[in-house]
């Protein structure tokens, strides 16, 4: 990668970074702000909790993708931008200009989607095994084997 194309996205991600920086201070502020401590109705108190709960998310996506670009830029002074941080392939232009801030290939990238996925589903299993476990003591105690037994 030459030194023009190196100039050209660091610009760019630093006014990524700007950008980020303002809106999670206007998103922080939001949060921040003082609501209304005495909703006339649960609805209304419900309507003011998801909008936090929206906010927040936003703000750690927000941070998740400023942090990203803080490693990409410092990956432009370490020379090794452009390259992928698991196989040591480059990264593809086209790629670099859709997400600048990006660590790895396609290739790699969709194996992290897959195994991100797999992690997720194999946490959402053992949430219902868990709750099945706990769930089966008051089974057994009604005498859910045995009946199944009998069919």
């Amino acid at each position: 990668m030459n030194r023009t194309d190196l100039l050209r996205y660091k610009r760019k991600l630093n006014l990524a970074v700007r950008n980020l920086e303002s809106s999670l201070a206007a998103n922080f502020m939001e949060l921040l702000t003082p609501r209304d401590s005495n909703p006339v109705d649960l609805e209304e108190r419900a309507e003011q909790d998801f909008e936090q709960e929206r906010i927040l998310q936003v703000c750690q996506e927000k941070s998740r993708r400023y942090k990203a670009i803080l490693r990409a830029l410092a990956r432009i002074n370490s020379a090794t931008f452009g390259q992928c941080q698991n196989c040591g392939k480059g990264v593809g232009k086209k790629r670099l200009e859709t997400i600048p801030w990006t660590e790895f290939c396609l290739r790699c990238q969709t194996q992290c989607d897959e195994l991100n996925h797999h992690r997720l589903e194999a946490g959402r299993f053992g949430q219902r095994l868990k709750a099945w476990r706990r769930f089966l003591p008051r089974l057994e105690r009604e005498g859910f084997r045995r009946r199944c037994r009998d069919l």
